[in-house]
């Protein structure tokens, strides 16, 4: 359909296509193209911008620009973070819920006693392969407990040091000097068959005497 009307000057001349879209020319005007349909309405989607449109309920949905193709791009939604996902291990080994801990590898068995001094008090300490204690006390009495993993894993790291073989007696570590100390109590450790003793003025060899601290430490003081 085509219309004509004068106005002023210029004739204002209109054309309208399938499309809608009509040329309108007045005078010595630039030619500019006009919606005959009018503005979009305000629940119409914007297909430059991909902003958010109103659906037949009322709701508001996200929507994607339209391709070249004629459809619309819609972005995939992330995917949901679960505990399983999140415990996935440094080699991305998906770690089930609840799985239990590695095992703790077995220690060697230690056996700690102390004596004499001005106290005279005695204890004697064996700590078993498993970790289960058992400390006998002239004071209080025998108690019995186990270590936990951590106490464990330090011990054994201690008791497997490389260092205690040239500590012990016999391959130039400390030894129990003859004679008595009444004022210095005795200590003696004893583990991988290797011992090391201190009284007097002899001190007990540096890792052993950790070994010591440890294991006291761990069951009572």
């Amino acid at each position: 359909m085509r219309t004509s009307h004068a106005i002023g000057a210029g004739v204002v001349v209109g054309a309208l296509t399938a499309t809608g879209i009509g040329l309108a020319y007045a005078g010595n005007e630039v030619p500019v193209l006009r919606t005959v349909a009018g503005e979009q309405s305000a629940a119409g989607q914007n297909a430059n911008t991909g902003e958010q449109t109103a659906g037949e309920q009322g709701e508001l949905r996200p929507q994607g620009p339209i391709t070249n193709t004629g459809t619309r791009e819609v972005k995939a939604e992330p995917e949901e973070s679960t505990p399983a996902r999140r415990q996935q291990g440094s080699q991305g080994k998906k770690i089930a819920p609840g799985e239990p801990a590695p095992p703790v590898p077995t220690m060697p068995p230690v056996t700690y006693s102390t004596s004499g001094g001005f106290a005279g008090r005695t204890v004697a300490i064996t700590i078993n392969s498993g970790g289960e204690w058992k400390r006998t006390d002239s004071r209080s009495g025998t108690r019995t407990g186990g270590l936990n993993v951590v106490e464990k894993l330090r011990l054994n790291k201690l008791l497997r040091s490389d260092r205690l073989p040239a500590e012990a007696e016999g391959d130039g570590g400390s030894s129990l000097p003859s004679g008595d100390c009444a004022d210095v109590p005795t200590q003696r450790v004893s583990t991988r068959g290797l011992t090391a003793t201190s009284g007097c003025e002899d001190p007990m060899p540096p890792t052993f005497a950790k070994v010591a601290e440890v294991v006291v430490s761990y069951t009572g003081s």
